[in-house]
């Protein structure tokens, strides 16, 4: 005989109200940030998952346990879609730079139309270059209060992976393109010095056959990160702004010892005002964790087009020998110019320019803005003196032709990019690119598919490109290109 057990009762629990939990938004995405979600009733937020649902679905000790309990902003964008619609737009400036020497070969001089003087200041898209530089790399330490994610050692193996294997291939190519092609019209030479100096990117320091005239802004740089770390510490340390304040007056300190004292005179040549620039950069990358007020944001938006504006009045009434004379004082209000650019932009306003450099013309030179910066000097030059001089057209007719082959020039920097750059931005280390000489690609998953690896690996900084670019120095009689330094009597290293 069996005895049914008694069933246990049910009693229908009263809903218990769960408490919010704090996520972190998700890392960038390559397309942009993702776009804030409202709570759900349950106090999750809901958000695209890795596995394919949302948080909201998931039980509260998974999501809580997939992210961090640290709360941030939700509306902090995690990238910044049209930074390299800026870094497109800068590189384009230095080649229209280059077409403009190789028409009116007199510079500082404007021997050109009125309405082309514009196109003589290429220095100033470099000085833009290095304030988005520190704009890009500041982006993920203000995320992280000022730390360096990874320290100092993974910091610079991403920059030498980045920055010098296509900058070594451009110096091979440029060298070659000097004995081979341009040497015997121009005259121009290339020595083991060269191969030694540059390949060292120690170029603003020593002398040396100039290769690339575009090179020297490399150097610059470059250096710029091995003090990068401290600015982060100070920063850190003391706050962001007595990172700024001690590194204007570093700055500072530097360009006057340099007029002072003679024995210190080459330290302008080293442009220490580019350093300060850098730094400018980096503070404006904070308003992408800490917007400011409307108030304030407006504030930096009409002293930004305030700065433009003074420039623009300056080289009108001064003349362009006399803006060159002072481009350090000009370098410091173009470049403050750009950083309050950027963080207006970044706060979200300025739609207009944010949809100018967001435009995809400009973002898709900006992928490969930094092998344009790199080789496209040796092909405009080769273009000027075997397509654009036998025509013996006025500088005005060279110009237009010039101008004609553009397309040919950025295609080549396209194919350039492929070959030297594009390797170098979907692999990680040495063992990815034997695995994609194997027919292996990074990215594999496990069933045995293979997906295309992005052109910026999503787990990578989206702005982390080297933002560079550069100009030449004149007067150029038969070259786009600059003279060793120690020949020239004023301006900066690499023949500007």
């Amino acid at each position: 005989m069996t005895t049914e057990l008694p069933r246990p009762r049910t009693t229908a629990l009263p809903p218990v109200a769960l408490p919010p939990v704090a996520l972190r938004a998700a890392e960038p995405h390559p397309s942009g940030p993702v776009p804030a979600v409202p709570p759900t009733a349950s106090g999750v937020r809901a958000g695209a998952h890795r596995g394919g649902a949302t948080e909201a679905e998931l039980p509260v000790t998974v999501a809580a346990e997939a992210l961090p309990v640290a709360a941030e902003p939700a509306h902090r964008p995690n990238r910044v879609p049209w930074i390299d619609g800026v870094r497109g737009a800068a590189a384009c400036f230095v080649v229209l730079h280059h077409i403009w020497l190789a028409s009116w070969p007199y510079f500082p001089e404007n021997l050109g139309p009125w309405w082309l003087g514009w196109a003589l200041y290429g220095h100033l898209a470099v000085a833009v270059f290095i304030v988005v530089s520190g704009f890009s790399l500041g982006l993920a330490p203000a995320r992280h209060d000022w730390a360096l994610r990874g320290g100092l050692r993974q910091f610079l193996r991403r920059r030498v992976w980045r920055i010098l294997p296509p900058y070594w291939a451009a110096l091979v190519f440029s060298m070659l393109m000097i004995a081979l092609v341009n040497g015997p019209r121009s005259g121009e030479v290339v020595t083991a010095k060269t191969a030694a100096v540059y390949g060292l990117l120690v170029q603003d320091v020593i002398g040396a056959p100039v290769p690339n005239g575009t090179f020297w802004s490399i150097a610059l740089e470059w250096q710029i990160y091995f003090v990068f770390p401290l600015v982060l510490l100070v920063a850190r340390r003391f706050g962001l702004r007595w990172a700024v304040l001690l590194s204007g007056v570093a700055v500072l300190v530097v360009h006057v010892a340099a007029k002072e004292v003679g024995a210190l005179a080459r330290l302008d040549q080293l442009l220490p005002q580019f350093f300060g620039l850098f730094v400018l950069g980096v503070a404006a990358a904070r308003v992408t964790v800490v917007p400011p007020s409307p108030r304030v944001t407006r504030l930096i938006a009409a002293g930004s087009a305030g700065a433009f504006a003074a420039f623009v009045g300056y080289a009108a009434k001064a003349g362009s020998p006399t803006v060159v004379a002072h481009y350090f004082w000009i370098d410091l209000l173009v470049g403050a110019a750009a950083a309050g650019m950027l963080a207006t932009m970044a706060a979200g306003l300025a739609a207009p320019l944010r949809a100018f450099f967001g435009s995809r013309p400009l973002l898709r030179l900006g992928l490969f803005s930094y092998s344009i910066y790199l080789v496209h000097a040796p092909v405009l030059e080769a273009l000027t003196l075997y397509v654009a001089r036998p025509l013996e057209l006025p500088a005005l007719g060279t110009y237009g032709v010039l101008l004609a082959f553009v397309p040919v020039v950025l295609g080549f920097c396209y194919l350039f990019f492929l070959v030297f750059e594009r390797p170098f931005l979907t692999a990680r280390s040495f063992a990815d690119l034997r695995g994609r000489e194997s027919g292996r690609r990074p990215g594999r998953h496990a069933r045995g598919h293979v997906s295309r690896p992005p052109l910026i690996p999503p787990n990578r900084p989206a702005a982390e490109v080297a933002p560079v670019g550069s100009e030449v120095r004149g007067p150029v009689p038969s070259t786009v290109r600059g003279e060793a330094w120690p020949g020239r009597t004023s301006g900066s290293p690499g023949g500007y």
